[in-house]
């Protein structure tokens, strides 16, 4: 367990794989390491319970109180000039990002090349990172990122020449719906730390010690005394905030374990994380590799950091990526925000809006799962070259989606069989009655699974996927409604042709009205909505649209807008939203969701 003291205490295994405790004490007296185990019947409720003791045990620390009232009395003094805002704002529109899109070589006017791309493309992005090389560096030239230091808060001059604040009003004055813009920069300023000759060496008390970079490499670096760091990044996001700045992306947060001085090490990891955390809090309130091994380590992080309060961030992908459809699925059901790092006018359109959908108000948002996707297989090694099965769940109660991504993470073709309580595992609680299996790859449905009788004759779904290829489950609960003595049976599915469709998913109440089967959905984005209806009381299995009304805001929705397919025992209702939401020119209200209601 770290946190408390000078103590940092790591798990390592030995040549014949037992789990070995190393501890090292950076502080200058002696101390106590600890060590956190539990037992419970899944790995996902042990590490809840060593979280929670650890948690417990951190806060009732004096460190801890230490640190909280510190941080406690420097927010107060700012809490009227607050800017809350809800997790959503940031994390359900789709990011933009600089850093693959536009490399190494930054400058405004590849920012706004990039923007305007998107925006010829219908794309709508509601926030986004200025990532690396936009910061005055002593080095600019330099290729080798770790031989480069900071050297001031304003803007380099040749990515920027007006100044950062100028920039950030320009990209806002042009893409007004743009709600928050971030910028990238390292904990201790840089890839190198900070300049000993730089404008900020001028101004705050530096430190130096050699410290281990990339490769394992020494080096000296320079970074602000932990005496003056509270001071530098306070002063550094009211910067960024006075420029137009919303949020930051902190990066090379390692660095601070890796100085060699005992010394460095005892008094600069607190302090830096602490004045970061405080200056984040202040001025941004509310606010990685593109290869198969970071989806592996993300979705095994997840079984921990799920217990943390925090959403995921599994980095940008790049659709015109060579294989974009990978890296897009596990991003849609990460549960975290989904940023795109594409080139100007290198953008796969379609793959776009298979991860997003404009909502009532034209803005491009991604359809997040409710809940933050995990491994289901957490004792395998990457090593071995499994499948790697993800899963996660959206919506609350009855009406709760399991999603399954299958990941083909080795470089070889393999071959699974999936059954139902695999794309189940995920469920905050086991489901009852019947599911509906859907496939993403092939919009495969499989027709509603008993599962008081999945442990007997359980459904077995077979597939086969390429290296880097990826394919999408989502169980969706059945609900039932009495009519003329019958049962029907109703599933909504949520918008088709999305990665994460159930996910768009916000409400569904269903009742019985002169006869017919009112049903009145709540969805977060407009697309094509999906609802499968069966059993006796369904009517013809060979239904047209005029047995099926639908109402979008209140109004009517032409039958043209309809489309019905019939199967075995009823039919699947497909209802073009998007398109019938600009041919009757709806505008979008202040409700959260737009209301749709179907009469059946």
């Amino acid at each position: 367990m770290n946190g408390v003291g000078d103590v940092q205490t790591l798990f390592r295994s030995d040549e014949e794989y037992n789990v070995v405790v190393v501890a090292r004490n950076d502080g200058p007296e002696s101390c106590t390491f600890r060590v956190i185990a539990a037992v419970a019947s899944t790995i996902e409720e042990s590490i809840s319970a060593a979280v929670d003791a650890a948690r417990d045990f951190i806060t009732n620390s004096s460190e801890a109180r230490q640190t909280a009232s510190h941080i406690t009395k420097v927010i107060n003094g700012d809490l009227e000039n607050l800017r809350t805002s809800p997790v959503e704002d940031w994390c359900d529109g789709l990011a933009y990002c600089t850093y693959n899109s536009l490399g190494m070589h930054l400058d405004i006017s590849k920012i706004l090349e990039g923007l305007e791309s998107l925006s010829r493309a219908g794309v709508t992005v509601s926030s986004m990172i200025i990532d690396d090389k936009w910061q005055k560096i002593n080095d600019h030239e330099n290729p080798d990122l770790w031989q480069c230091a900071w050297d001031d808060f304003e803007a380099d001059k040749k990515c920027f020449p007006n100044g950062l604040k100028s920039a950030i009003t320009t990209i806002r004055e042009k893409y007004p719906a743009l709600k928050d813009i971030a910028v990238w920069h390292a904990l201790l300023g840089y890839w190198g730390g900070m300049s000993p000759s730089g404008h900020i060496a001028q101004k705050y008390r530096m430190i130096q010690d050699e410290a281990l970079l990339q490769g394992h490499v020494p080096a000296v670096v320079h970074t602000v005394h932990p005496k003056d760091v509270y001071r530098i990044y306070n002063n550094f996001y009211r910067f960024l905030s006075s420029c137009g700045i919303t949020s930051v992306k902190t990066d090379v947060q390692f660095m601070i374990d890796q100085f060699q001085s005992t010394k460095v090490r005892g008094s600069v990891p607190t302090a830096y994380q602490s004045a970061w955390t405080t200056a984040h809090l202040r001025h941004f309130q509310e606010i990685r590799s593109s290869h198969p091994r970071h989806l592996f380590l993300n979705a095994h992080n997840a079984l921990f950091t799920q217990n943390l309060n925090v959403l995921p961030d599994w980095e940008m992908l790049q659709t015109s990526h060579p294989h974009p459809r990978f890296h897009a699925a596990a991003r849609c059901i990460s549960g975290g925000p989904v940023y795109i790092t594409d080139s100007p006018n290198e953008h796969d359109i379609e793959l776009i809006h298979e991860m997003s959908a404009p909502d009532q108000h034209g803005r491009t948002i991604i359809l997040r799962p409710t809940n933050v996707a995990r491994t289901i297989s957490a004792y395998d090694a990457y090593s071995e070259g499994h499948l790697l099965e993800t899963g996660t769940t959206t919506g609350e109660g009855r009406h709760q989606a399991s999603i399954l991504g299958v990941f083909n993470i080795s470089e070889h073709e393999k071959t699974f069989m999936l059954n139902v309580n695999e794309i189940l595992s995920t469920a905050s609680a086991p489901p009852s009655g019947k599911v509906l299996v859907r496939r993403y790859r092939n919009s495969l449905t499989f027709l509603p699974i008993d599962l008081a009788q999945s442990h007997t004759s359980p459904l077995v779904i077979h597939g086969t996927l390429n290296s880097c290829e990826s394919d999408i489950f989502s169980a969706h609960p059945t609900h039932e409604v009495a009519r003329r003595d019958s049962l029907v049976s109703f599933v909504v599915l949520g918008l088709l042709g999305k990665m994460t469709g159930a996910a768009a998913v916000l409400s569904v109440f269903s009742a019985v009205v002169d006869d017919l089967i009112q049903l009145d959905i709540g969805l977060k984005a407009l697309g094509r909505l999906g609802v499968c209806v069966a059993g006796p009381g369904a009517g013809s299995q060979r239904a047209s649209p005029s047995e099926v009304t639908a109402m979008v805001q209140g109004t009517a929705i032409p039958k043209r807008y309809l489309h019905i397919t019939s199967h075995a025992n009823g039919y699947q209702v497909d209802i073009d939203l998007l398109t019938a939401w600009g041919d009757l020119g709806l505008q979008g209200s202040n409700s959260k969701g737009i209301s749709i209601t179907l009469f059946i």
